[in-house]
């Protein structure tokens, strides 16, 4: 399994590292993934955070300390391992900007980007629903923007985008209420 974390940080270094900070990017090798049995990966969970791990855990990753991916479904191994990775180079402040939600969807949507295809709709992957906002977001406002904000921490080219987004689409149905209204005398 080296060789598959390997290759999803020479992948990733290689598709998002004008974002990343040379030091965290440097790093990532200095903490490689821990492939695990879902039995290791829910012990390791609970050590390192105190709490049960959710059902359905497949990885998990701390900033200081390897990612851990469990290997019971091997299909979903590399796009675990680049999702658990993406974390380990996403700005601490990260899910403080963006939330939580967005966050993962952000993370999950960079994962698939790295890993070039899309999951077929019966296949199992990890936060379906907010991987399809975070794409939505990176669609209305560019990409360039949610990387900076996931990457760096900076979230004022993402509140500009979002602002100039809304400020090209009137709001909905605002203009046909107007012409509905009787004239002003």
């Amino acid at each position: 399994f080296s060789d598959v974390d390997k290759a999803a940080v020479g992948a990733i270094g290689e598709r998002f590292g004008k974002f990343v900070s040379p030091e965290r990017l440097k790093a990532l090798p200095d903490l490689p993934s821990k492939f695990e049995s879902q039995r290791e990966l829910r012990k390791s969970y609970r050590e390192e955070t105190g709490h049960k791990a959710p059902d359905g855990l497949a990885g998990f990753t701390r900033a200081d300390s390897p990612a851990h991916i469990s290997v019971a479904e091997m299909t979903n191994v590399p796009e675990v391992v680049l999702h658990e990775r993406l974390h380990h180079l996403s700005s601490p402040d990260a899910k403080r900007l963006l939330g939580e939600k967005l966050y993962e969807g952000v993370t999950q949507d960079l994962a698939i980007e790295v890993l070039g295809q899309e999951p077929h709709p019966e296949d199992m992957t990890g936060y379906p629903t907010e991987r399809a906002q975070a794409h939505s977001l990176r669609n209305q406002v560019g990409s360039e923007a949610v990387y900076r904000a996931y990457f760096q921490g900076d979230a004022k080219p993402l509140r500009a985008a979002i602002d100039k987004a809304l400020a090209e689409k009137p709001l909905a149905g605002m203009q046909d209420k107007i012409k509905e209204l009787p004239p002003l005398e």
